[in-house]
């Protein structure tokens, strides 16, 4: 299992998530399966039963929570696969939450190639901007 880091204590808004840091990109992809992939933005910690903060507040037109998510589940995918097998390093890493010896198995690279190619990506997921913004 990779080191989580404590993220599965912390808790980003969807404006904080948008930067994708390499934190924050680490902690999308926690919750990419369990919550964003759905269109469910994750609950905070310690707050049960109450509704997860799930749209972008500020000027225009408000988001519905799902559109939120779903946005920004397609922006990570979309810096995933810009990055080709960095991007489907950290997948494994941190959505699937395979260890990195098991994902060198499977790309026939050491553990330290693993380790330095998922370092990389989130390096340029984070230096990355849109051609149409």
């Amino acid at each position: 299992m990779v080191d989580l880091q404590g993220l599965s204590d912390m808790w980003l808004s969807p404006r904080q998530a948008l930067r994708f840091s390499p934190r924050a990109t680490r902690w999308l992809l926690v919750h990419y399966y369990p919550f964003l992939s759905k269109g469910e933005w994750p609950p905070q910690p310690g707050a049960e039963g109450q509704a997860p903060e799930g749209y972008l507040p500020g000027r225009g037109k408000g988001h519905a929570p799902h559109e939120t998510a779903s946005g920004i589940a397609g922006e990570m995918w979309w810096r995933l696969e810009k990055q080709g097998r960095g991007g489907l390093v950290l997948f494994l890493l941190f959505a699937l939450g395979w260890s990195p010896k098991k994902v060198s198995r499977l790309m026939a690279w050491t553990v330290y190639g693993v380790r330095r190619e998922a370092s990389r990506a989130l390096g340029a997921i984070y230096d990355m901007s849109r051609p149409d913004s």
